[in-house]
């Protein structure tokens, strides 16, 4: 019966570990909410020129952005556009909210800053660069980031793409009170049974003889 009984626990124990495991290498499904869940906005907080305008557009096709991570997977698609027009410098900075249908989870915000040159949207230099958003824990504990890409650009035109990055991130493994793997759970176990199944095998006499 004892021989049963450790049996039945070291089947119990190796089965919750994968359970565990598979817990922890959750896949996230992630449907992408247009607007008005998604958001973008510029301002000019300061400008030396004549007729300087910034404007934002959403990509139109966010609604319709929608794909499955794995733990250390990445998905990256159009956000939105900027565009600016006049002639001469401004300072830029622009507020922006990734929402979303799938997970249940608030839209991301984050900010972004910088400044552009431009000679009537004929030729223009700009740059933007954004505060990243801490990491998304969601109730099952599974963890997501977001980023946005920053802009650096010279040429011809006055528009620019800001596209959002969205990462699964690995599991966190604890560094104290660390669960044993199901392997080392099943050797332990089974050299436990071993032992016993040896001393019951000895005779009495021998023992006694001890």
């Amino acid at each position: 019966m004892l021989i049963k009984s450790l049996f039945s626990r070291l089947f119990t124990a190796i089965a919750l570990m994968g359970f565990v495991s598979s817990v922890q290498a959750t896949v996230i499904n992630f449907d992408i909410a247009g607007a008005p869940g998604s958001s973008v906005g510029a301002t000019i907080p300061s400008s030396f020129c004549f007729g300087c305008s910034v404007s934002t557009t959403l990509n139109p096709g966010l609604n319709s952005v929608a794909f499955t991570l794995n733990p250390g997977e990445s998905q990256t698609f159009d956000f939105f556009k900027i565009k600016v027009k006049g002639f001469g410098a401004a300072a830029v900075d622009v507020n922006a909210i990734l929402g979303f249908d799938l997970p249940t989870t608030p839209g991301v915000l984050s900010q972004g800053s910088g400044g552009y040159v431009t000679i009537f949207g004929v030729v223009s230099a700009g740059s933007l660069t954004w505060i990243d958003p801490a990491p998304i824990t969601l109730l099952d504990g599974s963890q997501f980031s977001v980023e946005f890409s920053d802009i650096n650009a010279f040429g011809l035109g006055n528009t620019a793409r800001v596209t959002a990055t969205i990462t699964a991130l690995q599991p966190v493994t604890p560094t104290t009170n660390a669960v044993p793997e199901p392997t080392s759970v099943a050797l332990l176990g089974l050299g436990l049974i071993g032992l016993l199944v040896a001393r019951r095998r000895l005779s009495p006499s021998l023992l006694l003889s001890h």
